[in-house]
């Protein structure tokens, strides 16, 4: 346990300033963002209309009257601001989820890059191998779920933000959850079920875990490792996608039952998780030397 903490604290450590950069970025795209909009709203809040059409329009939530002319406010919500700027929150969280699915990959070859390469030092440590591949998987998950919780403090944020900067008499409330739903990607990152968070979240582990032990396949056997990690690659894929298919084929006149089909995803993943790790764990203490 005290190898695995050292070399855990070792990975954080070394992906700090990335994780930083991630986190810095996400602010100033989205608080920027949602100033401009703000902005925007401020300026263009009034526009002319006669009060017969006044009458017919469902946005209209208050009206203000000049000396002659009629004027209408449309009010705004959290919600519409994360809507109506989906590209820019789209790509913030885009961005952070791109570095960490390249540092997937980079957390094992950054290792064997350089003259003196550094996996050397790792094998030889007075320590189990199966150490390295815990504490690299267990760095990621931990920058995966730190972005997760970071990301639904920023929206906490910036939606008192966004209630500060607004007018009362343009504000129109709106729940957080509203605000999640209303972006493809918070839908993607934040999903509003447990089960769908188990299902999304868990599926990814299981990705990574894979895909950590098709690196350590190619490490173990170099050039024609490619083609081994890649098969490893498309046959676990084909296991984790077979059940889904059959899901969306089903439509209530297939074979299986939803629950059936749901039960085989389950043990899909079970079994390449539990094949990945063990074969990880087993090569890079068997096969791979110093």
């Amino acid at each position: 346990m005290k190898h695995y903490l050292k070399l855990l604290h070792m990975e954080i450590h070394r992906f700090r300033y990335a994780l930083a950069a991630i986190m810095a970025l996400a602010i100033v795209i989205q608080i920027w963002t949602l100033v401009a909009y703000v902005n925007e709203q401020k300026a263009t809040r009034q526009y002319h209309i006669t009060e017969s059409e006044a009458n017919n329009v469902d946005i209209i939530d208050q009206y203000v009257y000049g000396s002659d002319t009629p004027y209408a406010l449309r009010q705004v919500s959290f919600a519409d601001a994360i809507e109506y700027n989906q590209g820019s929150y789209i790509i913030s969280v885009m961005i952070g989820i791109a570095v960490i699915g390249l540092y997937v990959f980079l957390i094992w070859y950054r290792d064997w890059i350089g003259r003196s390469t550094f996996i050397y030092r790792l094998l030889a440590l007075q320590a189990p191998r199966g150490a390295i591949y815990a504490a690299k998987l267990s760095a990621i998950l931990l920058f995966v779920f730190a972005v997760i919780a970071f990301q639904a403090t920023l929206l906490a944020i910036e939606q008192g933000l966004f209630r500060m900067l607004v007018p009362d008499e343009l504000y129109k409330s709106s729940y957080f959850l509203d605000a999640v739903q209303s972006n493809y990607a918070f839908k993607i990152l934040l999903p509003r079920s447990y089960d769908q968070f188990a299902f999304a979240y868990g599926m990814g582990i299981v990705a990574v875990v894979a895909i950590f032990t098709a690196i350590v396949i190619e490490r173990s056997y170099r050039l024609v490792g490619i083609a081994y990690a890649i098969a490893f690659l498309v046959l676990c894929a084909a296991m984790l996608v077979y059940p889904m298919y059959q899901l969306k084929t089903n439509d209530g006149r297939g074979f299986f039952y939803n629950e059936e089909i749901f039960a085989m995803e389950v043990v899909s993943c079970v079994v390449v998780l539990a094949v990945s790790v063990w074969l990880g764990l087993r090569l890079l203490g068997k096969k791979i030397s110093v």
